[in-house]
């Protein structure tokens, strides 16, 4: 069974992570050393996690809706953690932080990484709490109080299973949050029952879900809460950048209103095309994990796949499909579940060493080595199709590619002459500095785009073509070879 049935209140509203510092000197050494009361500033939100770890809300934000459930959330500074408080019928009062199925009252804690499996204080589990308002100003709209909780969660391995002590229990692990206070935190009022997309529901500036998009069907055996998993503006879809053993993974996390995650690892290598999923990994390997949020059901992928249609390390851009089957790794459960109609568009935080040279080739085994790199649109012929072109040369020699701007991601044959544009083509000329040069075309050789984000225009992807001379005069062919492009197409 599951411990919540219901937690629409989990899709806290990340909020982006300010830094903010200030530098109080003494102004003589010999003064003695007082401790300061702390006094909260408006839109505070701090606690001490575990006695010892402090959380304190770079930024916070609280939503009430029409029915009454005040959701206050805030992101620790530096850090990223996340704890959210939960109440329904909210009023000035004291209010139970138990989770259960009979309530939406709840606190729910996590890192970043971990959002697939997050603290909350659900009985069933070890958890409690208790939350106070003292102030929740309509006019105003902010809300002030204090709070303390225990939560708890199932300890889960790398690959996302339930870790299992000597007596075959899983293992729960809690942490402990005291001395917590809120502040003068503003609210949003929003409509409990509509789903109106013009209703005030996208989170705030700055924060993860902004321009992210993850969607899925889930079919959970034996549930029947069927159907389409997330969607755009009413997600919590978290990406983020890990190494593991010098191997970089993209990790994306989705959370649904009911609690539940799916969460894929991909290979940042990973590339173009269609792959398979394994249902083990080390922390490198293509998976797709999902969870119901309450612990009782960790799923991977047995079997899987993803298809990759855009991916940009440079950018931190991923466009995919992915379907897959989760059963429990371990075959200790018989749960299953089915995701399919899986797709995304997400961004990540790249590595800066990932930003690429806008132009790289090698020609007969030779770098170029360049001293002028262009690029630029044209109309080709005086007809109404637009032409991207770019150009790497050093003192003597050039490579041009030339390819329509509507060009899409994939793989495109070379050709040697254009036609009406809408050809892609390569160009190499071995000596520049002639009156009159000689210019080798692509008698065959490919372009592969990697990624294109039309809306910013951010373009990038290889190619390699053997050149030759057009009029056949010359028997000369030429390699180009490890071709390399990262360009912005703008409107000129």
């Amino acid at each position: 069974m599951k411990y919540i049935t219901s937690l629409r209140w989990m899709i806290v509203p990340m909020v982006i992570l300010l830094f903010a510092s200030c530098d109080n000197e003494p102004i003589d050494n010999d003064f003695p050393i007082i401790e300061e009361e702390v006094i909260l500033e408006s839109g505070d939100f701090v606690a001490v996690i575990d006695g010892s770890f402090m959380f304190n809300a770079a930024a916070s934000t609280a939503v009430l809706d029409t029915d009454g459930l005040l959701v206050v959330t805030g992101a620790n500074q530096g850090t990223g953690e996340i704890l959210s408080l939960a109440v329904e019928n909210a009023e000035v009062g004291s209010f139970s932080l138990n989770a259960n199925g009979n309530t939406a009252n709840g606190a729910i804690y996590f890192a970043l990484e971990e959002a697939a499996n997050p603290f909350i204080t659900n009985p069933e589990i070890g958890g409690s709490g208790s939350m106070m308002i003292s102030e929740i100003d309509m006019a105003a709209q902010v809300v002030s109080g204090t709070f303390t909780f225990v939560a708890s969660r199932v300890l889960l391995d790398i690959s996302g299973n339930p870790v299992i002590d000597s007596s075959g229990n899983q293992i729960i692990e809690s942490v402990i949050a005291t001395d917590g206070e809120y502040f003068q935190i503003p609210f949003t009022i929003e409509d409990a029952g509509s789903d109106d997309p013009d209703d005030d529901t996208t989170p705030p500036d700055g924060e993860t879900n902004e321009g992210n998009s993850f969607e899925a069907f889930i079919d959970l055996e034996g549930e029947d809460n069927d159907g389409l998993f997330t969607g755009e503006t009413n997600s919590t879809i978290i990406t983020d950048l890990a190494t593991v053993g010098g191997i970089p993974v993209v990790r994306i996390t989705a959370i649904n209103t009911d609690g539940e995650s799916i969460r894929i690892d991909i290979p940042e290598e990973l590339g173009l095309g269609t792959f398979d999923m394994v249902n083990l990994s080390n922390g490198t390997e293509l998976i797709a994990l999902y969870g119901d949020g309450q612990g009782t059901a960790n799923l991977t992928s047995n079997p899987g796949t993803i298809t990759i249609t855009d991916f940009s390390s440079a950018t931190g851009r991923i466009v995919g499909t992915f379907s897959f089957t989760g059963t429990d790794p371990l075959s200790n459960k018989t749960d299953i579940v089915e995701v399919s109609n899986g797709e995304f568009t997400i961004f990540y935080e790249p590595n800066p060493e990932n930003i690429p040279e806008p132009f790289t080739a090698i020609v007969d085994e030779v770098a170029v080595t360049t001293t002028v790199v262009e690029s630029g649109l044209f109309i080709f012929a005086e007809s109404d199709v637009e032409v991207f072109t770019f150009t790497g040369a050093d003192d003597l020699q050039s490579v041009t590619v030339t390819f329509p701007r509507d060009i899409t991601t994939g793989t495109f044959t070379m050709v040697p002459e254009q036609m009406d544009g809408s050809e892609v083509i390569g160009f190499y000329t071995p000596d520049t500095t002639i009156t009159i040069p000689q210019v080798f075309t692509s008698l065959t050789g490919s372009l592969t785009v990697n990624s294109y984000d039309t809306s910013t225009g951010n373009i990038e992807g290889t190619f390699s073509f053997s050149a030759t001379d057009p009029n056949g005069q010359d028997p000369t062919v030429y390699e180009i070879t490890e071709g390399t492009f990262f360009f912005t197409i703008e409107d000129e």
